[in-house]
């Protein structure tokens, strides 16, 4: 019987990479052929493909000029949203907030798209409610990256942690998702979210609310950041506490570098790994309300949640587990 095949395509490497080898393995063990790869060769693979068939699975809707690519060349096009993670509580702020960031998908890009698999019931009935142009069905299904913080799971990391705690021993860790942390608000903000040609049309369109909220999150962040540098100074020379921090992958890592190279207890270690062993190596995790805290508490690690007037938390009213 001819194997049925699943091209997994890869968006960011460090937040993705071992929870879809994870997934690869288990659709091997049912008798799947697996291809595994960063979004652009997987495209190219399936471009290269002389027949039509195989599932393409990816953590949103590929940009609009792949959108007929992947319908033409494989028989299904599968969602799940590496992003959109359990931490959002119930209740009504809780439901806006996943109602407003459920749809991953390029122009016209949801019409195509066969499943959308949510990782628990509550963005399973957001997506039920927002995505309401797909041709194909959303499903409850758990999450792979979840799954492995089950400590049976843990040993895969054995080898990493060890390396880490031989380098640092005790240590707290922190992972940044400022974001915005240079001061260049415009530039950053346009790289990141919108092309020139979006900026153009969308500041006198429609989705003008969409930049200027773009822009004022950008700038809540880079507040908040400010405030955060000197706080965990003060923190590391008062507890006398080596404290390793992550910069996210978008960061400018210099920028950390130059802020504490004079700090003996705080290091910047570059974001190029799953942070899984980081945290189980770790006395415990520092953060400003992130996946990783949830992560964090699952595996029974000391979580401190830094309260600095969280600009994100004030403005947009989100009711976050995490926090």
């Amino acid at each position: 019987m001819k194997k049925k095949t699943v091209y997994i395509a890869i968006e960011i490497k460090v937040r993705e990479f071992i929870s879809q080898v994870f997934l690869s393995s288990l659709l091997i063990k049912k008798g799947f052929r697996v291809y595994l790869g960063s979004k652009n060769q997987i495209l190219n693979l399936i471009d290269k493909k002389k027949n039509k068939g195989g599932i393409f699975f990816y953590k949103a809707g590929v940009a609009g000029k792949f959108v007929d690519l992947v319908n033409d060349k494989t028989d299904k096009h599968v969602i799940f949203d590496q992003e959109m993670l359990p931490g959002v509580l119930s209740g009504q702020s809780a439901k806006k907030w996943y109602l407003e960031n459920i749809n991953p998908f390029s122009v016209n890009g949801e019409r195509f798209c066969d499943a959308y698999l949510a990782t628990n019931k509550l963005i399973y009935e957001s997506a039920k409610k927002g995505l309401t142009k797909m041709r194909g069905k959303i499903y409850q299904t758990g999450s792979p990256r979840i799954d492995m913080w089950k400590q049976k799971y843990h040993y895969i990391f054995n080898e990493e942690v060890k390396k880490i705690k031989k380098k640092y021993g005790k240590f707290f860790l922190f992972n940044s998702d400022y974001q915005f942390i240079s001061g260049n608000i415009k530039e950053e903000v346009s790289w990141f979210f919108f092309n020139p040609k979006d900026l153009k049309e969308w500041s006198s369109g429609k989705n003008k609310d969409i930049i200027s909220r773009e822009f004022k999150r950008a700038e809540d962040k880079y507040k908040e950041f400010n405030k955060f540098v000197p706080f965990i100074k003060k923190l590391s020379k008062k507890t006398n506490k080596k404290i390793v921090i992550r910069p996210h992958p978008i960061e400018n890592k210099f920028i950390w570098k130059k802020l504490f190279k004079r700090d003996k207890n705080i290091f910047i270690e570059d974001p190029i790994k799953d942070v899984f062993p980081w945290i189980l190596a770790s006395d415990g995790l520092l953060h400003r309300g992130c996946t990783t805290a949830l992560q964090s508490l699952m595996m029974g690690k000391p979580t401190f949640f830094i309260d600095l007037g969280n600009e994100f938390k004030k403005n947009y009213n989100v009711k976050i587990f995490s926090y």
